[in-house]
């Protein structure tokens, strides 16, 4: 018995880990891209938005909830970006 060699055995719920890493990535990745560009429209038609809302005094208000809306464009883009 003393004549056998213990080789490390390859940690299998590691490999199982990094595979199921990469494959969640895999079928993540699309649908975050697309997330990210729906909130690049929102933020181009919340620019649109915000030049009407200036050239007129009148809805001068919005511009605080146009402020609120760019912090929720943000903090989304922000979760999309620490998925990866």
């Amino acid at each position: 018995m003393a004549d056998i060699i213990h080789f490390p055995a390859p940690d299998s719920s590691r490999f199982v880990e990094q595979h199921a890493v990469a494959a969640c990535r895999a079928l993540l990745r699309p649908q975050t891209e697309r997330l990210q560009q729906e909130l690049q429209q929102w933020r181009n038609a919340l620019d649109e938005l915000d030049q009407h809302i200036g050239a007129d005094p009148s809805f001068a208000a919005l511009l605080s909830e146009s402020a609120r809306v760019r912090e929720l464009i943000s903090a989304a883009e922000s979760a999309l970006d620490a998925i990866f």
